[in-house]
């Protein structure tokens, strides 16, 4: 999230905040417990807010989410094996 978001906030208005808000509630869900998931109402909260303000566009919104959650899947993913 640290390399996506500065290098797409130059050229479009991505939401850093629904990007943290998606990005705490997937890790908390894979760390801890699935029942972590229905922190996403909150997220969603954060998301409408976001838009309802005037902003983020929905699809700046949506964008952050998803590079939240896809923050969380690949600081899950296991190491790649050292080179021989």
């Amino acid at each position: 999230m640290t390399v996506g978001l500065p290098a797409v906030d130059t050229v479009w208005k991505i939401s850093v905040d629904a990007a943290v808000a998606s990005d705490v509630v997937a890790l908390l869900a894979a760390v801890h417990s699935p029942w972590w998931l229905l922190g996403y109402a909150m997220a969603s909260a954060v998301c409408w807010t976001r838009v309802a303000l005037g902003y983020h566009t929905r699809a700046q919104v949506l964008a952050g989410a998803a590079l939240g959650a896809a923050t969380t899947v690949v600081y899950l993913l296991p190491p790649l094996p050292p080179p021989p």
